[in-house]
């Protein structure tokens, strides 16, 4: 099984994702890191769409989303909300292709962060953003903070409840 670890940060973010990157490999599940803040994309705009295109990262990204059925989007709050880099990434995406929904449209996804204090403006952002594009968010999720660390044993139940579902979403298509 393989899932993509969708990163919108560095540093702590960063480690988590490593983190749970390790710990799916302990549930023989693949997880493959795409830190979207290394694909450079410029903010979107529609003129700079018309005049210089949709940017080839983005169409990379959209060949890998479509190899999975499920992703760990691990993003840190931005001011109570969705990091830009990723609302900017899933603008590119939108603007792709006009069928750019299959990418989300029942896809799994387990929503993580690592944030200076509370973690819940971004995931519920998030999760009011992946569920208008139709995927089925998770109602767990992993967070944690500057005073809060990783609870090793609740993320690995955590992800093997992911891994459960994605597998009950594989057979069902």
């Amino acid at each position: 099984m393989k899932t993509l670890i969708l990163l919108a940060s560095s540093g702590e973010n960063l480690k988590l994702a490593l983190r749970l990157q390790e710990q799916a490999a302990t549930l023989d599940a693949e997880a493959e890191i795409v830190n979207i803040m290394k694909l450079k994309l410029p903010l979107y705009d529609m003129d700079v769409e018309i005049n210089e295109g949709i940017p080839q990262k983005v169409y990379a990204l959209m060949e890998k989303m479509k190899e999975v059925d499920s992703y760990i989007v691990v993003a840190p709050t931005y001011n109570g909300s969705i990091p830009p880099v990723l609302s900017n990434a899933v603008a590119w995406i939108s603007r792709a292709d006009a069928d750019f929904r299959v990418l989300f449209n029942e896809r799994i996804i387990l929503m993580c962060s690592h944030s200076n204090s509370d973690c819940s403006g971004v995931f519920l952002a998030m999760r009011q953003q992946f569920n208008k594009l139709g995927s089925i968010v998770l109602s767990r999720e992993i967070g944690t903070t500057l005073t809060k660390e990783l609870n090793e044993r609740s993320s690995l139940k955590t992800l093997k409840q992911f891994f459960k579902f994605s597998k009950v979403n594989q057979r069902l298509e």
